[in-house]
């Protein structure tokens, strides 16, 4: 599926008084990545290019010997130098992976960011579960082609080579909870990651899902002002990528996996992520409903989580009396303390 954002601006670069502006799509493999800095390289006055760090997922003696000095001498290199259709240039970016900022550098690559001023968008792809299928495919189209290259990025009017249906059933892909399970943690070490170390930073917050959904031109519209785009951006005819990255398709979980236990995925108890999300992929195609005889609606499955003691008070803090209590006591030693001072 390919996406048409905004397509019919009038041509007018972006204007951030000349200040050249740096930003960074934060990512993991197969999180929708190739589509989104493809879309934004092709933005008048933008120059987004892949990954330019890949030597950090490659090399594991360079990625646990690199000292700060080297890595940033990368890192500054790594940015495009020329807009793809020649014209003024203001806001260049590139895709980085997480494998890609060593372990020891965390906190420096942080102040990095904020005393840069790096626009950060954080892609992530909640349904877990789905990006391992997704590599599992992909990994399948290689060995079908034979070949390395253009297993995702097909030209036009060209087909995939079909593949074999992904059983997540233990005898044929065992340990695959806990490849899901890395993932989801991986994501979430990032999130805290950025909540912390960036936290003076400009960090925009996506997910694969998101951008694949009917509100697809909002959020790209939502990243657009993020990365201070003028009102009347547009696309560029000129690009610098040799392929439009193809998308798969809006399916839901079951449609792509076996063996995920029904409509409420009790394979994946243990990865909440992935849970909700497979379930709300589901809820999309199905508005989360079913028809009965007689043209009954019924849920297909609960349309929220709420906790095992589930009660009104619970959201307006009114169990119990621990709050009353307490509030009373700072009343009464703020009395006592008033006292002592005017005794």
């Amino acid at each position: 599926t390919q996406i048409v954002i905004n397509d019919t601006q009038d041509d007018e670069s972006r204007v951030l008084g000349g200040q050249l502006s740096r930003g960074i799509v934060l990512t993991a493999p197969i999180s929708g990545s190739d589509w989104l800095t493809a879309e934004l390289d092709r933005i008048t006055g933008v120059a987004w290019a892949d990954e330019q760090m890949i030597q950090y997922s490659t090399n594991l003696t360079r990625w646990h010997s690199a000292t700060w000095e080297e890595y940033e001498l990368d890192l500054d290199r790594s940015f495009p130098s020329t807009a793809n259709d020649n014209g003024p240039l203001s806001l260049v970016g590139i895709k980085l992976m997480y494998d890609q900022i060593p372990k020891h550098l965390y906190a420096q690559f942080g102040r990095w960011i904020t005393d840069n001023n790096i626009l950060i968008i954080h892609l992530r792809r909640l349904s877990a579960v789905v990006q391992v299928e997704s590599q599992i495919s992909k990994t399948q189209r290689v060995i079908l082609t034979n070949s390395l290259h253009n297993v995702s990025h097909l030209p036009p009017g060209v087909k995939w080579p079909s593949t074999q249906k992904v059983s997540f059933k233990d005898e044929d892909c065992p340990g695959w909870q806990g490849l899901v399970q890395t993932i989801e943690e991986n994501q979430a070490f990032f999130v805290r990651f950025l909540r912390v170390h960036v936290a003076n930073g400009a960090v925009f917050e996506v997910s694969y899902e998101d951008l694949d959904s009917i509100h697809r031109s909002k959020w790209f519209a939502a990243i657009a002002g993020f990365l201070d785009l003028s009102p009347s951006w547009n696309f560029s005819s000129a690009s610098g990528r040799a392929y439009v990255p193809v998308k798969a398709g809006k399916r839901s979980c079951e449609d792509r996996i076996v063996g995920l236990g029904g409509s409420t995925y009790t394979a994946l108890h243990r990865m909440q992520q992935s849970r909700v999300s497979c379930i709300s992929l589901r809820t999309r195609s199905t508005g989360g409903f079913k028809m009965k005889a007689g043209g009954v609606e019924t849920h297909l499955y609960p349309p929220y989580f709420p906790p095992k003691e589930n009660h009104p008070c619970r959201y307006r803090f009114r169990c119990g009396t621990e709050v009353s209590f307490w509030a009373s006591k700072f009343v009464e030693n703020n009395g006592k303390s008033k006292n002592n001072l005017l005794s």
